[in-house]
């Protein structure tokens, strides 16, 4: 079997029991469920619930009303629909996007408030990287390595970070109070209604303390994982991931082109394929491989320019020589990554450059089988 087919046979099959678990007949919308619990690898709740809601699972959504308490848990979760009681959320990545009634209380790796998101009352968030965008009713208190705030907040907010900036569209009605070994950047344009208080004697509490120091455990555990997975990618399959960022160098454009086409199209094949029960358990493993796929792009990405620096004094070796590069590039990247103003831009043609040149190498070396 020609390695690029192995490659993508051992994808689709990592991800083929979650997706077994997730493709239930069609009217059990949740991989598992029991009274108020909801758990699987990809838990998708749509359809508005009365009651109590506690949910679990690789990649958790919530679309619709819930009419009570939500907790909620997983790798990925997004909160959009509206939520009438309290919210508490731990992740990897954790995007807040809905409409919350109570207060709010969000840990994770990277922790987002969206534009069109609104929270009613309190807000309280723990994470390697928080950013706030909406609009938040009561106060707010951050514990976070990096803060971005660049929405509205009618309250006080309470921040102990590392780095903290306040970009010119946000509007803070209260005080705000920050511990921090560097001044806040508060842009010109920002609003401020209250005091800027900078606290440096003040210690922070236990649980602040806890959930910052735990935030950034599962922050470099992300990251160790990432690399890991690269290692992994170019130890037994040296030539198709090698190939597939030097690919990103010959040929730009049209990888570039083919990473739209696929992070496109591939979630519109998912889509018609859910819309028939047999063909649910497909769009299930096709999704889950997709995930996959976004990994293994960013490992590409990293191989790319990691490879790039090497071969100004390294051109070829082997196995040590792929691990190098891998980790030069999750370096470079990750410090683009914490770069104001290059973190999307690095984040979205590393994914789109990633994926496309995965999908030209595997295709290339498919058409040589």
């Amino acid at each position: 079997m020609p390695r690029w087919l192995t490659a993508a046979v051992l994808l689709l099959a990592a991800g083929f029991g979650a997706a077994a678990a997730a493709a239930q007949d069609a009217r059990a919308p949740w991989p598992w469920q029991h009274g108020s619990w909801r758990a699987g690898a990809i838990v998708d709740v749509e359809g508005g619930l009365t009651g109590d809601l506690r949910v679990a699972g690789a990649r958790v959504t919530i679309r619709d009303a819930v009419r009570g308490d939500l907790a909620a848990a997983g790798a990925i979760v997004t909160l959009r629909g509206r939520v009438t009681g309290r919210v508490r959320s731990a992740g990897a990545r954790i995007e807040l996007d809905g409409q919350f009634e109570g207060t709010v209380d969000a840990a994770g790796a990277i922790v987002t408030l969206s534009e069109r998101a609104f929270v009613a009352d309190t807000l309280r968030l723990a994470g390697a990287e928080v950013e706030i965008d909406g609009h938040v009713a009561g106060n707010a208190a951050i514990a976070a390595a990096n803060v971005i705030i660049g929405g509205t907040i009618d309250g006080d907010v309470d921040i102990t970070a590392a780095t903290i900036e306040i970009l010119p569209t946000a509007r803070i009605g209260g005080r705000l109070v920050y511990r921090s070994p560097q001044a806040a950047r508060i842009a010109t344009g920002a609003e401020i209604a209250g005091d800027v208080v900078r606290e440096t004697a003040r210690t922070p509490g236990p649980m602040a303390e806890m959930m910052h120091r735990g935030a950034a455990v599962m922050a470099w555990l992300l990251r160790i994982g990432l690399f890991v997975l690269g290692l992994v990618l170019v130890g037994l399959f040296p030539a198709v991931g090698l190939g597939a960022a030097r690919m990103v160098g010959t040929r730009p454009w049209a990888t570039l082109g083919a990473g739209i086409a696929v992070l496109v199209l591939t979630p519109a094949v998912a889509a018609l394929l859910a819309c028939t029960v047999i063909g649910l358990p497909l769009a299930a493993m096709l999704m889950i491989a997709f995930a996959l796929a976004l990994i293994a792009a960013w490992i590409v990405a990293a191989l790319w320019l990691g490879d790039g620096v090497l071969r100004l004094a390294w051109e070829n070796g082997g196995f040590w020589r792929r691990a190098l590069a891998l980790l030069i590039g999750l370096v470079a990247l990750g410090l683009l990554r914490n770069t104001p103003v290059a973190r999307e831009i690095a984040l979205v043609l590393g994914i789109l450059l990633g994926i496309g040149a995965l999908w030209l190498e595997l295709r290339r070396r498919h058409r040589g089988a």
